[in-house]
């Protein structure tokens, strides 16, 4: 009895608090929120224009799944100007097949970034070890690796909701408002956190085995430049320059491509990471967390969108030429 007595009162202390948190300064709130949205949803706006109207910059090998991971964090964004209704119009916040539909765009959204930079990391990997890049692949390929992704995904976390996001009424819109909710966050778990891991585990295959190459390179290069000094003029064998200075610029590209996909790496695991082991960990009820941290933790894997356009898309010298044609001609 005093354990059921203790578990009721954990469950209204934590609607309770939800409750003030969403009521306290409504108006800051929602102007924060607004503000995090136009800021999620305008640079993944602007990288999706640039790449729909340059398809040059689509054809090389650093740009392939960009377009389709931009794609996936407009996704996010979506979901949080429908998050932002259910606070601007009170009959949305206690829908429940509104915030069904906002939760789905937000797993879906988070998935699916997943499954796209873990393509980043394995088309490197394909491109390094086995020679093969993603733009030498055939088209039926490309449409099956991207199409059938996004196709899964939202197959799967529609079912999810589906089956789990079922309510005649809720008091508010979260994931924790509904009676089958932490069965939706283990589903979503099970998929997500084994792809975590991986993305990781392949990027870091993907560094060594490129390490591995340029040391390789580097040292026959040396080699051929010692046995040059110990030959006649005439036997000697010479590298031409410019194959030289190709392969130093491919070398550096190399370079700039390995830092540009950890640092999106980088950002997956430390504010994606987050959310999706403590939605694992409240799933089979092993943590009980405040509204606040809950929020701050959502927030951080919303974030994610806002920097992935920034570190994929702004690293680009390109890219930043493009866009400085284009607001110079609307200029």
């Amino acid at each position: 009895m005093d354990v059921l007595h203790e578990k009721y009162t954990n469950e209204t202390y934590n609607e309770t608090t939800f409750n003030d948190v969403n009521t306290s300064f409504p108006v800051v709130k929602v102007a924060l929120m607004s503000m995090w949205s136009i800021m999620v949803l305008v640079p993944n706006c602007l990288v999706l224009v640039v790449l729909t109207v340059k398809t040059n910059l689509r054809k090389t090998h650093r740009t392939e799944f960009v377009l389709w991971l931009c794609i996936s964090d407009l996704m996010v964004g979506l979901s949080s100007v429908m998050y932002l209704l259910t606070h601007v119009a009170g009959s949305l916040a206690t829908s429940p097949r509104f915030c069904a539909l906002t939760l789905h765009c937000v797993y879906s959204g988070v998935t699916l970034s997943l499954v796209h930079i873990f393509f980043l990391c394995y088309e490197r990997y394909l491109a390094v070890v086995r020679k093969i890049r993603f733009q030498l692949l055939n088209k039926k390929m490309k449409y099956i690796l991207v199409l059938g992704s996004y196709l899964i995904v939202s197959l799967y976390t529609g079912i999810m909701t589906a089956c789990f996001l079922r309510a005649d009424t809720i008091e508010y819109c979260g994931i924790q408002s509904f009676p089958k909710g932490k069965y939706y966050m283990i589903s979503a778990s099970i998929v997500c956190l084994p792809l975590l891991v991986l993305t990781v585990f392949v990027y870091i295959i993907f560094v060594i085995k490129l390490k591995k190459q340029m040391r390789k390179t580097y040292t026959t290069a040396f080699q051929l430049t010692r046995n040059n000094e110990a030959m006649p003029n005439h036997e000697a064998v010479t590298v031409p320059s410019e194959a030289r200075r190709v392969e130093q610029t491919f070398q550096q590209k190399e370079r700039e491509i390995t830092i540009t996909i950890g640092l999106i790496v980088v950002a997956l695991f430390l504010l994606t990471g987050p959310f999706i082991v403590t939605k694992f960990l409240e799933g089979i009820s092993a943590v009980s967390l405040r509204p606040a941290i809950k929020i701050s933790i959502t927030f951080l894997a919303g974030s994610n969108s806002l920097f992935n356009p920034i570190l994929y898309a702004w690293r680009l010298p390109a890219f930043r030429k493009e866009v400085r044609n284009i607001f110079t001609k609307h200029s």
